[in-house]
């Protein structure tokens, strides 16, 4: 087991369901490599791509990093007065939208084969 898979079956029943499905999905399906950074996994390509964070209140901070990048970005993304990280709010009990979820790592998997370019502060 790494530590990843370590940091997800430490997680409540639910929770963990969740958490090991949208893992096993951007490792499986998409490729990702996961590591764990800032106490959280992080999933990456040629740079960080999507992480997971899981929230107090059981449900999954699903964020897509760079996705002000995004020619559309898709209207389930929230930036939370954020710059460039844009978050889904994942509840383990309700159905999860498996094709907006491909789509939106597709989308990130595009950005990431770009050259990154540092957003500025300043206005």
């Amino acid at each position: 087991m790494n530590e990843v898979e370590e940091f997800i079956y430490q997680k409540e029943a639910e929770q963990k369901e969740l958490l090991l499905f949208l893992h096993n999905l951007l490792v499986s399906e998409f490729h990702l490599l996961a590591k764990i950074r800032f106490k959280i996994p992080f999933y990456y390509k040629n740079n960080w791509v999507i992480y997971l964070n899981p929230l107090k209140n059981n449900n999954i901070d699903f964020c897509v990093l760079r996705a002000n990048e995004q020619e559309t970005p898709h209207e389930l993304l929230n930036f939370k007065s954020r710059k460039q990280v844009a978050s889904i709010e994942l509840d383990p009990k309700m159905d999860l939208k498996l094709e907006i979820i491909k789509s939106i790592i597709q989308d990130a998997l595009e950005i990431d084969k770009k050259p990154y370019h540092k957003v500025s502060s300043k206005k």
